[in-house]
């Protein structure tokens, strides 16, 4: 089997080709059909070398300064408006990670609340604790709600239905949120008033 080792032929440029086409003479072509400039001038492909970047050039078509920052000197009148992050030299040791400038965070809190939730269970619903084990969640749950539902008299006492609370004081997503254990605080107020109602039920109950 032969095989062919000569090198490929290099590329022709384009105007080979065209410096032997004569101009066209006026009147020559139909003014009504569009031409194209290649048919009536030779030309040179200009490589990308040669192609620079222009520092007015805008991507939206307005103001080139908009998208210069820092602009040139001379070529952007001076705006105070206009601020430029300061650039920072890497680091030469140290850390491996990338070296990022300091930044200010400033956080606020919502201003968004709800009404008590008599019947929560924030380890469970809030962080994704569980009790001893999954299996044993259900019936850890079921417990709990029937001795909220018992209890309710008693938190009605404590927090009444109308008063608002925020999700301050929680932790929040992402922060590392140890197991515990939530009860109900202990208020005489409150134990006396679900005392009174169980009472009352007690007796309205033949």
């Amino acid at each position: 089997m032969n095989i062919d080792t000569e090198a490929p032929a290099a590329p022709v440029p384009i105007s080979a080709f065209l410096d032997d086409v004569p101009p066209p003479a006026p009147g020559a072509f139909d003014e009504a059909q569009p031409y194209s400039p290649l048919e009536t001038q030779s030309f040179a492909l200009r490589p990308i070398t040669d192609i620079q970047p222009f520092f007015d050039y805008s991507p939206t078509g307005g103001d080139p300064c908009e998208h210069l920052c820092p602009p040139p000197d001379g070529l952007c009148p001076d705006d105070p408006n206009r601020l430029c992050p300061v650039p920072v030299d890497m680091a030469m040791s140290g850390s491996a990670e990338r070296y990022f400038p300091h930044l200010e965070y400033y956080w606020a809190a919502s201003n968004l609340h709800h009404n008590p939730l008599y019947f929560e269970n924030p380890a469970l619903e809030r962080y994704g604790h569980v009790h001893v084990h999954d299996c044993v969640e259900p019936v850890y749950s079921m417990a709990r709600f029937s001795a909220q539902l018992v209890g309710l008299p008693y938190q009605l006492a404590l927090d009444h239905a109308c008063r608002r609370q925020y999700a301050l004081g929680w932790y929040r997503p992402g922060d590392f949120a140890p197991k515990l254990v939530y009860q109900p605080p202990l208020n005489a107020r409150a134990a006396a008033t679900a005392a009174a109602a169980y009472t009352g039920l007690f007796l309205l109950v033949p």
